[in-house]
């Protein structure tokens, strides 16, 4: 896999986990781990130009609806906390 390639897959991955973040805050407590993957995530992302972080944006946006549909239990408040990271290359 091209270096390219990779950082824009780190990328999608950390703005796919942030819109997550976003989402799931607007209705219970959640709080991402911090580990070397999302380290690696969000540099490939600060590297990204606008141009891509708009599409890569628009895709993890249209994302979500189907990750709440395949897991509605995301969004039940039970009173404890969803924790999100990205795990690592393994």
């Amino acid at each position: 896999m091209s270096n390219k390639s990779n950082d824009q897959g780190r990328a999608y991955e950390y703005i796919t986990l942030m819109t997550l973040y976003a989402e799931i805050s607007k209705v219970r407590d959640v709080q991402i781990i911090k580990n070397s993957s999302l380290l690696a995530a969000q540099s490939a992302w600060d590297k990204m130009d606008d141009s891509i972080k708009a599409l890569l944006s628009l895709s993890a946006q249209s994302f979500i609806p189907t990750i709440f549909e395949l897991e509605p239990l995301i969004l039940e408040e039970e009173g404890d906390v969803v924790e999100l990271l990205i795990q690592k290359d393994e």
